[in-house]
This record gives structure tokens, sequence and C-alpha cells, in this order.
């Protein structure tokens, strides 16, 4: 399914730089409407998230982390 930035910002969590340094860097391809607007296909982007991360979409977890001291 092509889908378009915003929508794949939204869905993914990614920003707009990653997208653009992903097609820089021939990692990602975009489909031109006739109106020149990008889509990015979504199985492509899925495939990009397990391979640079080692997990698929769906499997991803959130890490929290907190930091404790103690006062003397």
């Amino acid at each position: 399914m092509l889908l378009r930035q915003s929508e794949v910002e939204q869905k993914y969590r990614l920003s707009k730089t990653t997208l653009h340094r992903w097609l820089r860097d021939g990692k990602l391809t975009d489909h031109r409407t006739v109106g020149g607007h990008r889509r990015y296909d979504s199985a492509e982007i899925e495939a990009l998230l397990s391979v640079s991360d080692g997990v698929t979409v769906t499997d991803k977890d959130v890490a929290i982390s907190s930091r404790c001291s103690t006062q003397k």
C-alpha cells in the first residue's frame, strides 16, 4: 500500500529527515504522483525497519529508564 509522508510519520513514528536520508542512501524508493507528491510503499518501510533493528514493527516495545540518586 502506498502511503503519504504524513501517514508514514504517524504510523511508523519516523521523521521526514529519516525518510529523506533513506531515499538519499538508496535504501528506500519513492513513488511520485502526477502532481509530484511522494508516496512510500508500506511493505518496503516495514522491511527496512525489521532489518535496521532486528525486530518487526509489531514487535517493538518501549523501554523506560530512570535514574535514582540518594542524598547524603
